[in-house]
């Protein structure tokens, strides 16, 4: 039994996938700590999002990347949705 054809198409959706994340949601921290408030962030994920499901058929990338950019603008953002980082004291 030869593996080799599935693992190279595996490895094909894969790239493509990653591609695709690179694509929609690159240097993701970024772009949100460019964001002064949270809901100027979430506005920005919600593009991101919706770009990403139209692209990416995993179910289980499309959630992980959900979850990853709420815990970076929880990051972020303080309790009034103020950017942390270009806040002054």
């Amino acid at each position: 039994m030869n593996l080799l054809p599935s693992v190279c198409i595996y490895h094909n959706e894969m790239r493509e996938q990653e591609d695709i994340i690179r694509r929609y949601c690159g240097n993701i921290r970024e772009r949100l700590a460019a964001c002064r408030e949270r809901s100027a962030a979430l506005a920005l994920k919600e593009l991101m999002c919706s770009e990403l499901n139209r692209h990416c058929e995993s179910q289980m990338i499309k959630n992980v990347l959900q979850v990853h950019v709420d815990r970076l603008i929880d990051e972020l953002f303080d309790e009034k949705g103020k950017n942390k980082q270009l806040e002054t004291p």
